[in-house]
């Protein structure tokens, strides 16, 4: 975002087995989202903000982990260095909480939190900052 405004919309191939992702970081020159793929894997896309659009991807977590199921990711700000992560399953109408430390590839630290008891059955979930100015910037990686 430039103020109120998109900035910079560009797309890249190579991203069609992605299920769900998750802005964890904001900088001047990068951002980073969490991505998980159809095959239930766990990534980090670190993505330049200026000089092209050429994302750098690391394994988080392998294939045939628990990152199968979530639909949708909702990530937010914990602590210095941290992430609070919801994973939501809609087929299976449930959540859970994650607390992931600096993302480090699959050195990463990822405590499992606990489920969230509620329903979700909306299309799509997100994190909303109110007013970006006073919130301050994700810093996950």
């Amino acid at each position: 975002m430039s103020g109120s405004t998109w900035a910079a919309k560009v797309s890249a191939a190579g991203f069609s087995s992605v299920r769900a992702m998750a802005l964890i970081s904001q900088t001047s020159t990068y951002d980073t989202v969490l991505a998980t793929t159809r095959g239930g894997a766990l990534y980090s896309v670190h993505v330049p903000t200026a000089g092209g659009f050429k994302p750098g991807v690391k394994l988080v977590r392998a294939a045939g982990s628990r990152w199968e199921k979530p639909i949708n990711l909702v990530a937010e700000r914990c602590g210095q260095y941290g992430t609070l992560l919801v994973g939501i399953d809609r087929n299976g109408q449930n959540a859970e909480m994650f607390a992931i430390g600096h993302v480090n590839g699959t050195a990463t630290v990822i405590n499992e939190l606990h489920w969230v008891d509620a329903e979700f059955a909306d299309p799509a979930y997100f994190r909303m900052t109110g007013r970006p100015d006073l919130t301050p910037p994700l810093n996950g990686e």
